[in-house]
């Protein structure tokens, strides 16, 4: 224990505990963003790592079926979604879910099973539609792209960790990049990317790129910095796209002119300046909140670790 703010004890992990934390030498975008919500929930569910008494809910493995349909299919697609091709794309992503759904309500009745399926595949099929109907036409060229995971796993395919300031480094993997495709032969023009990260919930006030700082999102700007850093692109935009609910249309925030899609909302453009502002901005939060994830200090944050408040009560006296 290291003393009390608002009524909550705060605690520091010792050197014997730290040796074992995951994070101190590469840090994931997930996990900073994690511990900026709540450190004791980060230490919970990212260090500890503990088995969970219930089955995954149909939630999770929902979102570990989208994830996949939609990775397998532009892969195949190689490909945007035109009006063209939407009926090609969405036959080919009901043939993916055929193959991937087996998980998917697992225990329940069949009849239940079923209507699961067939929501997946209307969500799919209703972003497909969007997606063909937005005019952004530059083709997903990463898919599941990640980086920094090469010390971890030395024939992984793997982009090398982001740097930033203070020796943190950064690993993930970004759901979609979108590339534009070169400039005619002899330009000298740099390559502009639109990075995606699915989220198969609904869509969330926080996605919005005017609550990123307010409300901790650091995995979609940090994605950008990586695709700038590493890709040698500029990142025109990041958005968090929902895959579920009944607005679909993605959040972040983008370069005003850029030809990003007609889907999104024009509270979300910036001027170029105002874009590199953000990342920056993001730069310095990651960094400082990698610097108190590495030494080990532990806050309770009841207010902002789940919806439901604080997620585990009777391990942070928090509840």
């Amino acid at each position: 224990p290291s003393g009390a703010r608002n009524g909550l004890r705060s605690y520091s992990l010792g050197e014997d505990a730290l040796r074992h934390v995951r994070h101190r030498r590469v840090v994931s975008a997930g996990a900073v963003e994690s511990y900026a919500k709540c450190p004791m929930k980060w230490l919970v569910e990212r260090e500890l790592q503990l088995e969970p008494l219930a089955p995954e809910t149909d939630s999770m493995v929902r979102g570990q079926v989208v994830h996949r349909v939609l990775e397998e299919l532009y892969r195949r697609l190689g490909a945007a979604v035109t009006e063209g091709t939407l009926a090609q794309a969405q036959t080919t992503a009901a043939e993916l879910l055929r193959e991937y759904s087996k998980p998917v309500g697992a225990a329940q009745p069949a009849a239940i099973r079923a209507g699961l399926v067939r929501a997946i595949q209307a969500d799919v099929d209703r972003l497909l539609a969007l997606e063909a109907s937005s005019g952004a036409d530059w083709p997903p060229s990463g898919l599941e792209l990640r980086f920094g995971f090469e010390e971890e796993d030395s024939e992984a395919d793997s982009l090398p960790a982001l740097e930033l300031p203070g020796g943190v480094r950064v690993r993930g993997m970004i759901d979609r990049v979108d590339l534009e495709p070169p400039a005619r032969e002899g330009a000298e023009a740099v390559r502009r990317a639109i990075v995606r990260d699915y989220k198969t919930g609904v869509t969330r006030p926080e996605y919005q790129g005017a609550r990123w700082a307010a409300d901790q999102q650091l995995q979609v700007p940090l994605y950008m910095l990586a695709v700038r850093e590493l890709l040698s692109v500029d990142p025109v935009a990041g958005f968090y796209q929902p895959v579920g609910g009944d607005d679909l249309r993605p959040r972040g925030i983008f370069v005003e002119e850029a030809p990003v899609g007609n889907d999104v909302l024009r509270t979300d453009a910036r001027p170029s300046e105002g874009v590199h502002a953000e990342l920056e901005a993001a730069v310095g939060r990651a960094v400082q909140l990698a610097a108190g994830l590495r030494e080990g200090r532990l806050e309770p944050h009841p207010d902002t670790c789940s919806r439901g408040g604080c997620a585990f009560p009777g391990i942070c006296r928090a509840g």
